[in-house]
């Protein structure tokens, strides 16, 4: 008898074992689930930065050329005034030859 009350502890052991194995292996699969989710959110939110990171270098170097037309445009601006400056004076002197 005692043989087949230890066969039937181990059979109830086995079954519960088994069925906790089974609930085991539900929620691992579960937490594999969630985890392939928060790994496409992830990625979805990455791909969705990555325009923005783009346009962001993109203004910065329009920004730059900006900064590079305007101060050529400066320089031309300060060069046009020295030759109008020289305008004036060979104006003044042409003025005060013709005077006499």
């Amino acid at each position: 008898m005692k043989s087949d009350e230890i066969s039937s502890v181990e059979a109830s052991s086995n079954k519960k074992l088994s069925g906790d194995m089974e609930v085991m292996a539900k929620k691992l699969k579960s937490n594999d689930n969630i985890v392939a989710e928060l790994q496409r959110d992830v990625r979805k939110a990455k791909d969705s930065r990555r325009p923005l990171v783009d346009e962001n270098i993109a203004v910065k170097q329009e920004i730059r050329c900006l900064e590079e037309t305007i101060g050529s445009f400066s320089e031309y601006m300060n060069f046009q005034e020295v030759i109008i400056e020289k305008l004036k004076e060979h104006i003044h002197e042409g003025v005060v030859i013709q005077k006499q």
